[in-house]
């Protein structure tokens, strides 16, 4: 089974479809049951992923800033500090997903609504 994007699915080792297998054990479920466990499930991984997203962005910042700002001089540091900042916003400046404001998503809805037919 392939996905939209033309890349196959993930497969369990013994090459039963996931996706297919997930699907038909929660239709069995009675749909009170359902309405009770999916968002417990959503919630669950959405947890466990949030907790891995912190804990590898803390393992990150110990690498690259905790441990290079013990070994430097307070001198260096700073100047490492001030590229640092100088190269992030660089970098935020010329990709080309920007930040969506509140004001950009009322603009756009202005504009749509002037545009449809009466």
């Amino acid at each position: 089974m392939r996905i939209g994007t033309g890349h196959p699915m993930p497969e369990s080792i013994g090459g039963i479809d996931l996706r297919n297998l997930l699907a038909v054990y929660v239709r069995k479920l009675p749909i009170d049951l359902r309405t009770y466990l999916l968002p417990f499930i959503y919630g669950l991984f959405g947890g466990l992923a949030a907790v891995a997203f912190q804990k590898s962005a803390s393992t990150i910042f110990s690498i690259f800033w905790q441990r290079p700002s013990q070994q430097m001089p307070p001198g260096s540091f700073a100047l490492f500090s001030l590229a640092t900042i100088l190269m992030a916003s660089i970098i935020a400046e010329t990709t080309p997903i920007g930040i969506v404001t509140l004001h950009d998503v009322l603009r756009l809805q202005h504009q749509l609504s002037d545009a449809a037919p009466l």
